[in-house]
């Protein structure tokens, strides 16, 4: 249970981080940070965020590129919007993890930095 803790502990501090540079900066959040992302939709940072963090993590890239691959591959073909090839919603700006994976990208190498200190 103890490694249990400390991991939810790291993945809180991710969390926090991601709200305070991504959420409250999202246009589908209000000035707090909160998610309205209306009717059936879910915001595609937070239900995949445990997994995005490792992507970014693994990748460890200079390259843009590399890290919207390795999205590709491990979210959006999984994904109920679209998928790897075809996605409406990165077509349109509407999937949050495709319009603010630059910044989620800075988030984690941050936190991860931080770990390490």
């Amino acid at each position: 249970m103890a490694g249990h803790s400390r991991k939810g502990n790291i993945m809180d501090r991710y969390i926090d981080a991601m709200r305070e540079r991504v959420c409250l900066h999202c246009i589908d959040s209000d000035q707090y940070g909160n998610c309205r992302i209306g009717g059936n939709k879910e915001c595609t940072i937070a239900s995949n965020f445990e997994t995005i963090v490792n992507i970014i993590q693994q990748t460890n890239s200079e390259r843009l590129e590399d890290y919207v691959g390795a999205v590709r591959r491990n979210i959006c073909r999984e994904c109920e919007y679209g998928s790897i090839a075809n996605c409406n919603e990165r077509d349109t700006v509407e999937c949050q993890l495709d319009r603010y994976l630059p910044l989620v990208i800075d988030v984690v190498d941050q936190q991860q930095g931080m770990q390490f200190a």
